[in-house]
C-alpha cells in the first residue's frame, strides 16, 4: 500500500479527485499522481457507455489516453486506507498523512463523481 503525501479535489467544470505518491526513492520530485476525473459539462457528447468516471496513473501512462472506467470506491476509516478499482487495475493508499477535512474533502469528491451512481462507493468504519 502506497502512501498518499497529499490529495486535491477539483469541482468545476471537470471533477478530479487526485492523489501525490512519493515514490520509493522517498523523494518529492520521485512521486507521481493517481486520480479519478469526468468532465460532466461535455459528457453529452460522448456515447452513452462512455460518460463515467475515469481513473488514470501517471506512472502507469503508456500514452495513449486509454484510461479506465472507475468501478469501485472502498475507504477504511479505521485504517485511513482508500482503494478505487477498475477492471483492470485497482490502487490501495493509505491516507494517514491526511487530515479529516482532506480525507472529507476527497470523500465528497467521489461522491460528485458519483452523481449518476455509475460505480459503488463502499464506506467500512
Amino acid at each position: 500500500m502506497k502512501t498518499v503525501s497529499f490529495a486535491n479535489t477539483e469541482i468545476g467544470d471537470d471533477i478530479i479527485v487526485s492523489f501525490y505518491i512519493i515514490g520509493d526513492t522517498g523523494f518529492m520530485s520521485d512521486g507521481y499522481t493517481i486520480m479519478a476525473s469526468r468532465c460532466p459539462k461535455y459528457e453529452g457528447l460522448l456515447p452513452a457507455w462512455e460518460r463515467r468516471p475515469r481513473i488514470s496513473n501517471e506512472k502507469e501512462d503508456d500514452g495513449t489516453g486509454d484510461d479506465e472506467f472507475l468501478e469501485l470506491v472502498e475507504y477504511r476509516k479505521k485504517e485511513k486506507s482508500l482503494t478505487i478499482s477498475g477492471a483492470s487495475s485497482s490502487y490501495k493508499m493509505s491516507l494517514r498523512k491526511l487530515d479529516e477535512s482532506e480525507i472529507r474533502d476527497v470523500l465528497k469528491g467521489f461522491s460528485r463523481l458519483n452523481y449518476d451512481q455509475t460505480f459503488e462507493i463502499t464506506i467500512i468504519e
